[in-house]
């Protein structure tokens, strides 16, 4: 689990921020093993019970770089 964002307020516009997401699909994150990434409403305790996933995408290579 890593988070890469906390939203203080809703998102304006998702779709824009899913598009510019999946722009990123290949960017070299370092040395780390990532086959795929979330965005995941949740609250602060992050329990599952309060957890949705709005959508999960995929990367390509999915390899330690």
């Amino acid at each position: 689990h890593i988070t890469f964002f906390r939203f203080k307020t809703w998102i304006a516009d998702p779709v824009l921020l899913l598009e510019t997401i999946e722009r990123f699909a290949e960017y070299d994150l370092g040395v780390q093993t990532v086959a795929g990434m979330q965005l995941v409403e949740h609250d602060w305790y992050n329990r599952v019970s309060r957890q949705r996933i709005i959508r999960s995408i995929g990367l390509k290579g999915g390899g330690s770089v």
